[in-house]
């Protein structure tokens, strides 16, 4: 079976549902070498064990999905995500602040986009008059989402390691539906040789406070504040803790200055509230946003490291007062330093 729209069709569908690019691959053979080689050229060496873990499944959709035909890949810019109700309180004094990636206080992506691209198949089912199986992925599956993206014609890869689009920079996150349509076509001609004056620009290289990026292209996940302070688990050594600063969660720096990104600024986050609020409390607080993948313990753990950072007798004495009172052993670690 095939899915076969019209342009007027494909760009209503686009409004609807706030979709930035689409695009399309048919899952074959020459695919799966084509990816194979691109991970071949890439140093996975600093990535962390799930990624690494993963690296036969990213480079073989079929594998993953072995039903699937075809996949339609897509960008949805960041801005369409509706702000949540405020849930975590907001500091009064810098000296006890710590910042927040600004898309983190907004609906989380994965559940947003999810919705979305539900919907969006189901509106495909609706206009080829068929039942098509479906599968969605939001960066929740081992999948290679910026090489397909790229491969799909929607966009290319710049210096801080991001999908850009030509009309929102790298502010987009990108989705699949896995489908098992032979063909899908889509009449607009795809921007694969979009020139997005990446190689003019290296704001994002510029603005990286860690050095993660180069011009050469090489991403150090081990420099990203965002791995640091999102996906590292256990106690941070003495120069990743100084590698985050002021920053208890992400750091969107190399892609807010990327041209036409249109992200929000961090949020300023009171420490001393993040610190004494009940975990039970703060369990809560965070539980279905973006933040909750960090958790309690994370986010405590780096807001202690930020304190110490700042160094001042007031965040001394904070910290001291809650490693003193805390059941968590890696907690108890950070009052060392």
């Amino acid at each position: 079976m095939n899915i076969n729209l019209t342009n007027s069709v494909i760009e209503n569908i686009k409004t609807e549902f706030g979709i930035a690019e689409l695009g399309f691959l048919r899952l074959t053979q020459k695919l799966k070498i084509e990816l194979s080689a691109n991970f071949a050229d890439q140093d996975f060496s600093e990535y962390p064990g799930y990624i690494q873990n993963s690296l036969e499944l990213r480079s073989n959709p079929l594998k993953l999905h072995p039903w699937a035909k075809s996949v339609i890949i897509v960008a949805i810019p960041f801005t369409t995500l509706p702000y949540q109700p405020p849930f975590l309180k907001s500091a009064t004094d810098p000296e006890l602040s710590g910042k927040v990636a600004g898309y983190a206080m907004k609906m989380d992506y994965h559940t947003y986009g999810k919705d979305i691209l539900a919907k969006f198949a189901e509106k495909l089912k609706s206009k080829i008059s068929c039942d098509i199986r479906t599968e969605i992925s939001i960066d929740t599956a081992p999948v290679a989402e910026r090489a397909l993206a790229v491969m799909a014609g929607i966009g290319r890869i710049g210096f801080n390691s991001c999908l850009l689009t030509a009309k929102n920079g790298s502010g987009c996150f990108i989705g699949e539906i896995f489908t098992d349509a032979e063909e899908v076509f889509l009449p607009s001609p795809l921007p694969s040789q979009m020139d997005l004056h990446c190689s003019k620009c290296c704001r994002c290289i510029e603005a990286c406070p860690t050095g993660a990026l180069t011009v050469d292209n090489h991403f150090s996940y081990q420099k990203c504040r965002s791995h640091l302070t999102i996906e590292k688990r256990g106690m941070l050594t003495k120069s990743e803790q100084k590698l985050i600063s002021d920053w208890i969660f992400g750091c969107d720096l190399c892609t807010t200055n990327c041209p036409k990104s249109d992200l929000p600024p961090p949020f300023e986050v009171d420490l001393e509230w993040l610190l004494t609020i009940p975990s039970s409390q703060l369990k809560t607080a965070i539980k279905g946003t973006t933040i909750e993948y960090t958790g309690v313990t994370g986010l405590r753990r780096n807001a202690l490291i930020v304190l110490a950072n700042k160094g001042t007798e007031k965040t001394k004495k904070l910290i001291d007062q809650f490693t003193k009172t805390t059941g968590s052993e890696l907690l108890k670690q950070c009052r060392k330093g």
